[in-house]
């Protein structure tokens, strides 16, 4: 399949050229997503299929052989590129387009049906782990490998910095550096090309020079994280945003018996330094978000009777 990279503004965006067996796919269905819209919106609906079509076709799957797995990807890939009304959209009508595909016989199973949507502004639909599961996903990672080192320093690293999957991707070795006596990682191309910098707490510093050790002939550009062949030789290209990162974090969250996302892994972060009375401000940044009710989606358990907004007022009756 020949896969074509157009930019348009900020963003890279993916065009192919036409797949038969995809297009015959989307086509089958196309016409009965529009029946079942107002005309006013039907363009708009056609675009959306169009561009889950080409989304699909870069990650290299063919529409008969879309997962639940897939179709989260897609549910995260557009959180990171469109507006929350935007995105909704869009997952609607993927959402609409596998229902339909089901069908019609085109692929085996309704995987839509399994697929959690948008939640509200003041909720965020991942799922945060707790300090104990991260404790005890990490620690089931085989170390003394080199394929665990580097594991073990991406799953931290995404713990302990809320960094995002397409800036962990975009890293390289030289991003790792010092400034003012503590460890740093420059994020040089946040979300909206935004710099910002994360910082690296010592072990977690330690657990990123114990993997770059197994890799030779590293120069400071190289990608800080990459593949690895079956053989055992480290590739030269940075991990697959969603194949690569996905798989590896499937792996690993087996020992906890959940399915996760990198953006999971973000949302923990979030959660676990607002329940540890981290300011909003600087969690807001180290996410790299614009606005804090953004950030503020994440605390998960904000509502806790434990420690509730109540119990910080003291009035009593005389």
């Amino acid at each position: 399949m020949n896969i074509v990279l157009l930019k348009r503004g900020p963003r890279v965006q993916y065009m192919q050229a036409v797949d038969k067996p995809l297009d015959t796919a989307l086509e089958a269905v196309r016409y009965q997503i529009a029946g079942q819209i107002a005309p006013s919106s039907q363009e708009t609906y056609r675009r959306d299929v169009t561009r889950f079509g080409e989304w699909l076709a870069t990650q290299g799957k063919q529409f008969a052989a879309i997962t639940l797995d897939d179709l989260t990807a897609y549910r995260d890939w557009l959180t990171m590129h469109y507006a929350k009304s935007t995105a909704g959209r869009m997952l609607t009508v993927a959402r609409l387009l596998v229902k339909e595909a089901y069908h019609r016989g085109l692929i085996p199973v309704n995987f839509a049906e399994r697929l959690k949507g948008f939640t509200l502004d003041n909720e965020s639909p991942r799922r945060a782990l707790s300090e104990e599961e991260c404790r005890k996903m990490l620690a089931a990672i085989d170390r003394t490998t080199k394929r665990g080192k580097r594991d073990y320093a991406l799953l931290s690293l995404l713990i302990r910095t809320g960094i995002r999957r397409a800036e962990v991707v975009n890293l390289t070795i030289s991003d790792i550096g010092t400034e003012g006596g503590y460890y740093i990682l420059t994020i040089r191309h946040g979300k909206g090309d935004k710099r910002r910098i994360a910082k690296l707490q010592p072990d977690l510093y330690r657990a990123l020079q114990a993997y770059l050790i197994t890799r030779e002939d590293v120069a400071p550009g190289d990608p800080l994280f990459v593949g690895i062949r079956k053989d055992g030789i480290w590739k030269n290209t940075p991990l697959h945003m969603y194949g690569g990162l996905n798989y590896i974090l499937g792996e690993c969250a087996q020992a906890i018996g959940v399915h996760l996302t990198p953006h999971d892994l973000r949302a923990t972060f979030a959660t676990l330094a607002l329940e540890g009375k981290a300011p909003l401000v600087k969690v807001q940044y180290a996410m790299g978000h614009s606005d804090p009710r953004t950030t503020e989606r994440y605390h998960r358990k904000k509502e806790n009777l434990a420690d509730n907004a109540t119990d910080y007022i003291h009035i009593t009756d005389d």
